[in-house]
């Protein structure tokens, strides 16, 4: 069967194109992921230090990193309308906890959480007795919120780099934990409150990386040519046949047609 230019040229331009896709290095995403926690709960305000591994870079080049954050509140509050008029009252136990490392964006939070438990109670008018108690005041030690939240990191960051230094090697790497009580109580202009908050955090650091992968046959057997240079050979072959089809088509003294 005779080949056409044109036929000829798609065999080339397909067997380059699958030579390229076999011969172009692929990575493949994955991820590693350690954690720690503060322990039992911990009347705040606190600060601690967690650490966790570091990013091993022989597995390969890391990509982004990501920090999840859970906190967990719980506590009580004592209420006492001393209004002279009846008075809704809304307590609301919360914390800020905030993850970071001074040495990272100038010690700014890489993720915050914010627990927050709010009720409101129906309080009496005041009945002489500051005691949180009665008709006109309440206790309540069952209070308790938890939020998780999650930040991101990759090479966007402006502090990418630096981040990333500090997290990749042998060992661990550590992070602050703060946790500080932002409770409030609103509702009557004449009352008086009271709150106790424990606190406690648990972190997890993912890493993301690219892990190269080595093409199918890296080393090409002895005899057989790299695939950029077989591309060329064949790019090479195609433009001597047009040539010589050119050629004797000139000699016979017909119409020249490339295509």
């Amino acid at each position: 069967m005779k080949a056409t230019s044109k036929s000829l040229a798609f065999a080339v331009i397909g067997t380059a194109a699958l030579l390229s896709t076999f011969s172009a290095n692929a990575a493949q995403a994955a991820s590693v992921s350690y954690s720690a926690n503060t322990g039992d709960y911990l009347e705040t305000d606190w600060t601690k230090t967690l650490t966790v591994n570091k990013f091993d870079t022989s597995l390969g080049k890391l990509t982004g990193i990501t920090f999840s954050l859970n906190g967990n509140i719980v506590g009580g509050a004592g209420l006492e309308n001393r209004s002279s008029s009846s008075s809704a009252v809304t307590a609301v136990l919360s914390s800020e906890l905030k993850l970071y490392n001074s040495s990272v964006a100038n010690g700014a939070a890489l993720v915050v959480a914010l627990p927050t438990f709010s009720k409101t109670f129906n309080l009496a008018k005041y009945d002489k007795k500051l005691d949180f108690g009665g008709t006109s005041g309440i206790s309540v030690n069952d209070l308790s919120a938890t939020k998780s939240e999650i930040t991101s990191y990759d090479a966007s960051y402006a502090y990418f780099n630096d981040l990333a230094s500090l997290v990749s090697g042998s060992g661990q790497v550590s992070f602050d934990v703060d946790a500080n009580a932002t409770s409030t109580a609103s509702g009557s202009g004449n009352l008086v409150s009271t709150f106790n908050t424990s606190a406690m955090a648990a972190v997890t650091v993912t890493y993301t990386y690219d892990v190269p992968v080595p093409p199918s046959n890296p080393v090409p057997p002895q005899g057989i040519p790299e695939p950029e240079v077989l591309i060329g050979s064949l790019v090479a072959a195609f433009l001597g046949f047009q040539f010589r089809k050119r050629y004797n088509q000139v000699k016979n003294g017909s119409k020249v047609q490339i295509g």
